[in-house]
């Protein structure tokens, strides 16, 4: 997790800014007050820890695929896994790389869990992706989602996350090692989805975008140096997914994760966050 001790000069994270745009407060008790959370996020709390499991563990078996371990081997892990759903996102990953679903070939380089910064004024970005794979053409952002519920083209253009993740790609000087006159819109990004294997959402990048993206950045960043009162969000309903409700004063029962929607419903709260995701490695 990235922390923060001050607010100017500090680096953000997809997480950081998204928890900002939800709550304001939140982000002040997590990132600038580092307190841990009191109060499960959703009913029934072990069903939730078990999809936060899930997750990671999915993550891992995609990336030993990525860096060359045998199929088998990999197979072996998720037959013997007691999950039903890691075998059917297995499944359907293996089944979306070989019928071109999923396209991975043609990259000549293939970086998964790669970290990059970018220089942001007086503080950094940080952006953790899932893969860069690049060719000579394009440079390409995969990142791999175990949402429960169906996924939503123009939510994802406009999320944090796909902002961030592209604007730091672009400002980093990474793919300028590999691609020759390299141009904004060589960058592409896919999300694919576990549970919706043939519905991935695919965003390309350019100089309009670039520029609405340093507007944006800048601005959110301008707004969390300067603020010093962090107000509650308004929307009541995301306080009952929320962990550190109990210090709002806003209830101590979890909401249940059916009764929230995809946009209150979120991974900026939960131990399991996919930009924090193999630190260890």
């Amino acid at each position: 997790m990235i922390q923060q001790t001050s607010i100017t000069g500090e680096q953000f994270s997809q997480s950081s800014l998204q928890t900002y745009l939800d709550c304001k407060q939140a982000y002040k008790l997590r990132y600038i007050d580092q307190l841990t959370w009191p109060s499960i996020q959703v009913d029934p709390q072990l069903e939730n820890e078990k999809q936060q499991v899930e997750g990671i563990f999915f993550h891992k078996l995609i990336h030993q695929y990525l860096l060359g371990i045998p199929q088998a081997s990999i197979d072996s892990q998720v037959l013997n896994n007691p999950s039903s759903n890691i075998k059917d996102w297995w499944t359907n990953f293996i089944f979306a790389i070989n019928s071109n679903m999923l396209d991975l070939s043609n990259y000549s380089h293939k970086f998964p869990e790669i970290l990059l910064t970018q220089s942001f004024g007086r503080s950094k970005l940080v952006a953790k992706y899932d893969l860069i794979a690049v060719r000579e053409d394009k440079i390409h952002i995969f990142d791999w989602k175990t949402n429960t519920k169906k996924p939503d083209h123009l939510a994802y253009e406009q999320k944090i996350q796909t902002i961030l993740y592209m604007e730091v790609l672009a400002g980093s000087g990474f793919a300028n090692r590999f691609i020759k006159n390299f141009q904004l819109s060589d960058i592409q990004m896919t999300y694919w989805f576990s549970n919706f294997p043939n519905q991935s959402i695919n965003i390309s990048y350019g100089e309009d975008k670039h520029r609405a993206a340093i507007a944006e950045i800048s601005s959110l960043i301008r707004e969390i140096e300067a603020d010093t009162l962090y107000p509650k969000t308004d929307n009541f309903r995301r306080c009952a997914g929320c962990v550190y409700r109990s210090y709002c004063s806003r209830g101590i029962k979890a909401g249940f994760e059916a009764d929230l929607t995809e946009e209150e419903w979120n991974d900026q709260y939960p131990a399991f966050e996919e930009d924090d995701l193999f630190s260890d490695f």
